[in-house]
């Protein structure tokens, strides 16, 4: 008689623990993942992982780059485009990407500069 196996079913701390460490996004049947801008213009160069492009996020927004003016872009094992993200989206994977944890937006009408 074949006795029937349950897989463990992961707990809200497992789940807690694996969320607030660092998280790539992958596309299934991706070859190549780039920055682009909304008119389809390259920001950097391709790569068969996302963690270059998401470096390359945070790093333009350290530059003070609109992140409406970033997107996320991967391109098929078939050649079809495929927009990943864009904007703030955009910016919370690039940050999950490397462990940022995550914070509330505030509108820029409502923060205060020091």
């Amino acid at each position: 008689m074949h006795t029937k196996i349950t897989p463990a079913i992961p707990t809200i701390d497992d789940l807690q623990r694996i969320l607030s460490g660092p998280l790539e996004v992958r596309i299934d049947g991706a070859a190549a993942y780039w920055i682009g801008q909304p008119d389809g213009t390259p920001l950097g160069p391709e790569s068969d992982r996302t963690l270059d492009p998401c470096a390359l996020v945070l790093r333009l927004m350290a530059d003070g780059v609109d992140p409406d003016d970033l997107m996320l872009l991967a391109r098929l094992e078939n050649g079809e485009l495929y927009d990943v993200g864009a904007g703030v989206n955009l910016v919370d994977m690039a940050e999950g990407t490397f462990g940022i944890p995550a914070r509330p937006r505030i509108p820029a009408n409502k923060r205060t500069v020091p």
